[in-house]
């Protein structure tokens, strides 16, 4: 009687792991069809969209009337509009703050990093004229070797301070991992 109540608890157990795999299975491929509708044009507005971000960021000032949670890079530092004035938050090490597009849906991101990775995740987007889209210089080596997002995907860590560059907000949850693998291949049981 034992023994058949142990099984029963195993099948059980199994019946809801199944039942949570198919969920996840479910949700992996929700989020490759929504990947897949995010076209080239796109991306490249997202990449005009963060040189122009940039290009205003050159001449931002600390001094700027802001609205309360706008965000913006400030002489290579974050900032955040707090009561009508900015809020400076410092960059870490060699990193500055840049725009930079977004790869799952439109929109920019802000973040510290060296200005070769942001040129770079710009360039990958099909835009051309540098971080602020003016032509400018920004190490062209970090450049040549890109390939366009939708040969190869940006992977690169999220960024928690976000701006959509429409309507001022905005997020990406979603990262750039391998989503072949399935968690769901082998059950415990």
């Amino acid at each position: 009687m034992q023994i058949f109540s142990h099984l029963l608890f195993v099948a059980s157990l199994s019946s809801l792991y199944a039942k949570e795999c198919d969920s996840r299975s479910v949700q992996q491929e929700a989020h490759r069809i929504e990947r897949r509708a995010f076209s080239p044009s796109d991306l490249l507005e997202n990449g005009k969209a963060t040189q122009k971000l940039n290009a205003k960021f050159v001449t931002l000032t600390a001094d700027a009337p802001c609205k309360d949670g706008e965000q913006g890079c400030i002489k290579g530092s974050f900032a955040i509009c707090d009561h009508g004035k900015y809020a400076i938050i410092p960059c870490g090490g060699n990193l500055t703050c840049y725009a930079m597009p977004l790869v799952l849906k439109s929109g920019t991101s802000l973040g510290c990093v060296t200005r070769e990775i942001a040129a770079s995740r710009i360039a990958a987007t099909g835009a051309t004229g540098g971080v602020e889209g003016d032509g400018s210089t920004d190490n062209d080596e970090s450049t040549k070797n890109t390939t366009s997002s939708a040969d190869s995907p940006m992977s690169q860590s999220n960024t928690t301070a976000i701006q959509d560059s429409q309507s001022g907000t905005g997020t990406e949850e979603a990262t750039d991992e391998d989503e072949d693998e399935s968690e769901c291949e082998d059950t415990p049981f």
